[in-house]
């Protein structure tokens, strides 16, 4: 997981938050890094199983808050990265954004 990733994800795990990072397969195995699970599910930076990966990671820990960080040259310049969040579940948003 990039450094940033790390640095926001172990921030919010100290305030309370489960944290978890959807990447890469070629990371490894599923591991805790300072409270911020990371599940290197994503065979392919491709649309099909990027969607995959997502729409099971959202079935199965049902996230309140789903934030999508990448460079583009980290997901082999694939363009579906920028295309998940057209194509996720939307949920009102209930708080003041101001």
């Amino acid at each position: 997981m990039g450094d940033f990733t790390h640095l926001l994800g172990q921030e919010m795990a100290r305030q309370g938050a489960e944290v978890g990072v959807l990447t890469s397969c070629t990371v490894g195995l599923e591991r805790n890094e300072d409270g911020v699970r990371c599940f290197p599910w994503v065979q392919r930076w491709h649309l099909v199983p990027l969607l995959q990966a997502v729409r099971c990671a959202i079935e199965r820990f049902r996230p309140d808050i789903l934030d999508i960080q990448y460079q583009t040259a980290a997901y082999q310049l694939k363009p579906a990265i920028n295309l998940l969040p057209s194509l996720l579940p939307k949920h009102p948003f209930c708080g003041d954004v101001s």
